[in-house]
């Protein structure tokens, strides 16, 4: 136990309401051999000097202060200095149940692979631990196309990585935001060839953050999603039909995403030629989409609605994100 160093590296801009619960959390991980490179992306608010403040606290805590780039940057400039045998990663204005790092390892060490995830998270919404936990080792393709439908949690976060794996195949973010974690989770995934998954929430992600790129409306950030999610298509672990069918969804998805933020922006005299390409493409695609995606009969369902009567509802489900982010008042 604890005899692997593990590397938590911490994107970090504009968190100071948030970011003392976050690195709180890491200093009371059960799993104590770690280093925490605290990356601060040029915040202009007091963020840098709370990094500054945890490191004079504990010496396993790092403050790397930079000029803005983005966090696919700063995660990336972690990668390089890295010095654990494992990395994992958590946003600035997350946390980290105690026994985060230690489950993660459990998971390694009890399936013999390099990459490890729990496919469920709490957020600010959901605290209920789910029933019963399993871990299993499972065929990178299902795990990637798990992840490309959106079957378990997308971001970097719930997962852990062997950094002698990343470094052996030159694996980094791409440098567009939003996405990004498809390229990357699912690119270490491949060259594990298998995952270890287990199903225990270890990792609390916030909803509640009224700065959050996830929870803003952004025609611009949505823009460089599709684009992300568009380029999967070259990557190497497009060639399993399996992977290739869920990649073909997913961007069926993010043109409807596109559609709904410039509608819940009112955006559309502003990119109107977005607007009509995203229209044009899920009335193409509908038919294909659904008969080759692998998602419930909820999920067929939404993909003709979405392709014949996106307006109404994007309507519709932006009043439930305004109604469920009013009712969410956890700290």
């Amino acid at each position: 136990m604890n005899e692997e160093k593990v590397t938590i590296i911490v994107g970090i801009y504009n968190s100071e309401k948030f970011l003392r619960k976050g690195l709180e959390s890491i200093r009371n991980q059960t799993w104590t051999n770690i280093e925490v490179l605290l990356m601060d992306d040029g915040s202009p608010d007091n963020s840098g000097a709370i990094c500054d403040e945890y490191a004079a606290l504990d010496n396993r805590f790092i403050p790397i202060h930079k000029t803005n780039s983005g966090v696919c940057d700063s995660r990336n400039k972690g990668l390089e200095i890295a010095t654990g045998d494992f990395v994992c990663f958590m946003d600035g204005d997350d946390w980290l149940s105690p026994d985060f790092v230690e489950y993660m390892m459990s998971i390694i060490h009890k399936t013999n692979t390099q990459m490890a995830l729990s496919d469920h998270v709490f957020t600010t919404r959901d605290q209920m631990q789910i029933d019963c936990d399993g871990i299993e080792c499972r065929e990178s393709s299902r795990v990637i196309a798990d992840i490309i439908y959106l079957n378990m949690a997308l971001g970097p976060w719930n997962k852990m990585y062997s950094l002698d794996l990343i470094r052996k195949h030159n694996i980094r973010f791409p440098s567009r935001w939003f996405a990004e974690t498809l390229h990357f989770a699912n690119t270490v995934a491949y060259y594990s060839n298998k995952i270890g998954v287990g199903h225990r929430k270890v990792y609390n992600y916030r909803l509640n953050n009224a700065d959050s790129g996830t929870t803003k409306f952004n025609v611009d950030t949505r823009k460089s999603s599709l684009a992300n999610v568009l380029d999967l298509r070259k990557c190497l672990f497009a060639k399993d039909n399996e992977v290739r069918d869920a990649i073909e969804w997913h961007i069926y998805d993010n043109y409807y995403l596109l559609l709904l933020n410039i509608i819940a922006s009112n955006s559309v005299n502003r990119y109107k030629s977005e607007y009509r390409e995203a229209k044009k493409y899920l009335r193409k695609n509908w038919l294909k989409t659904l008969i080759r995606s692998d998602v419930d009969v909820k999920r067929k369902a939404l993909i003709v609605l979405e392709a014949f009567f996106p307006t109404i509802l994007s309507k519709r489900k932006i009043k439930r994100l305004s109604k469920a982010l009013s009712k969410d008042t956890m700290v």
